[in-house]
């Protein structure tokens, strides 16, 4: 037997709930084979977002993470004001202002709906005793359909220099309210993979 339960979770940009424990995974990454400078050494950080305190907040979480692996950032908040529709005019004069040689951006590229089938014991009134409970004969299962929600995050990482991208990669994250954590977890899985690939 199959029950489907559906979770409505209603979220919006960056700022979105979360049903359960932030997880945020790097699912895929695209390195620009014909890029053979040195590593980058100071990054300029962009938050692609409508809201201005998910942007700092975002910002500023990455380039803590990001000093904390020994690599010099700036967050663009701190020379492009504002939340939304940042011009690439402002991102070039922020590049030569702050002198990063590389900017990383990221931004929300959709929200997707996956499922997952939990199997629930379902027994009847007085049909289970302490014995059976603990028992692995088990009597048969229902199986329920649990449906959740996902953000897809995509970052990119450009040679300030040429403007070319170096690297590309996509996230899959839980959505949650706490923009510090999954900005934590994002960064985290990016920095170890630009590392990886001799970009930071």
């Amino acid at each position: 037997m199959t029950t489907r339960i559906r979770a409505a979770i209603p979220m919006g940009a960056l700022v979105l709930i979360l049903s359960g424990c932030a997880a945020t995974t790097l699912e895929m990454t695209w390195r620009d084979p014909t890029y053979e400078g040195r590593p980058f050494a100071k990054v300029l950080v962009v938050g692609s977002t409508d809201h201005a305190d998910t942007r700092r907040v975002f910002e500023d979480v990455l380039v803590g993470e990001l000093r904390a692996g020994g690599v010099e950032a700036v967050a663009s908040h701190t020379l492009i004001p504002g939340g939304a529709d940042i011009k690439r005019d402002e991102v070039v004069e922020a590049v030569t202002r702050s002198g990063a040689d590389s900017v990383l951006t990221t931004r929300l590229v959709g929200i997707e709906t996956k499922s997952a089938q939990v199997a629930v014991q379902a027994p009847g009134p007085g049909d289970m005793d302490l014995y059976r409970y603990y028992s692995p004969m088990m009597e048969p299962q229902t199986t329920m359909r649990q449906d959740y929600r996902v953000a897809n995050l995509e970052s990119n990482l450009f040679d300030a220099r040429t403007g070319k991208m170096a690297w590309w990669g996509r996230s899959q994250a839980f959505p949650t309210t706490n923009i510090g954590r999954i900005s934590r977890e994002l960064g985290r899985n990016v920095i170890r993979a630009l590392k990886s690939d001799k970009l930071l």
